[in-house]
């Protein structure tokens, strides 16, 4: 996923914020069954600025990397922070950056399929917050899901408010403004199948703000 956040600015909080709280969370499903792969909450990780490249303390199948831009890390470029009441008002630990254009990738193991033939449908859900001290800034943002296997297709990509849908496996979005926390604007789901994914492949996500 790829994250941007404008230039560093005392009165402002960080612009942008990957805010996955309970809610990030890569599943794969089939008529047989439905599996978890990876579910991030960003709490286990300790609040650090700048934070290691990649993250580090996070769950098993999957791995945070700051990617852009980058080098070198300096702070507030790529931050682990507890996010509060202001701005967005999202009371958890974040990612956050205040850097133009800043990039976050995972590539999530694909550790177990459920029984049976595909396709495998995968779902996945996270939370995008914009700015952690002003309310009323939206930031938008780029996203990408791509695998390793050539298959990979979109099936449907929405925010749960169906107030943003989209079309394609890569696209923007907007980080909407106010003090709302993970309200059902900011929280985006979508959901891609393939037939020939097995074990040895990886689903990748990046996300990036445009500021």
């Amino acid at each position: 996923m790829k994250t941007t956040i404008h230039p560093i600015r005392k009165t402002f909080g960080f612009l942008s914020c990957l805010a996955l709280g309970v809610i990030l969370a890569l599943s794969v499903q089939s008529s047989f069954g439905s599996i978890t792969l990876y579910y991030d909450t960003f709490e286990s990780y300790p609040v650090q600025n700048p934070a290691p490249n990649p993250l580090t303390n996070g769950p098993a199948g999957g791995q945070w990397f700051f990617v852009d831009p980058y080098p070198p890390m300096t702070a507030n470029k790529h931050v682990i922070v507890m996010a509060s009441s202001a701005g967005a008002g999202l009371y958890s630990k974040v990612w956050a950056s205040e850097t133009n254009n800043a990039q976050l990738t995972n590539a999530i193991s694909i550790s177990a399929l459920p029984a049976g033939p595909g396709p495998y449908t995968f779902r996945l859900s996270f939370v995008v917050a914009a700015d952690t001290a002003t309310a009323a800034r939206s930031i938008p943002f780029n996203y990408a899901i791509s695998s390793s296997a050539v298959d990979l297709s979109f099936v449907s990509g929405h925010n749960l408010d169906n107030s943003q849908t989209f079309a394609g496996l890569s696209g923007t979005g907007v980080a909407t403004a106010g003090t709302t926390g993970k309200s059902n604007n900011r929280r985006f789901e979508f959901v891609v199948q393939s037939s020939a994914i097995t074990t040895a492949d990886k689903i990748n996500l990046d996300r990036k703000s445009v500021v």
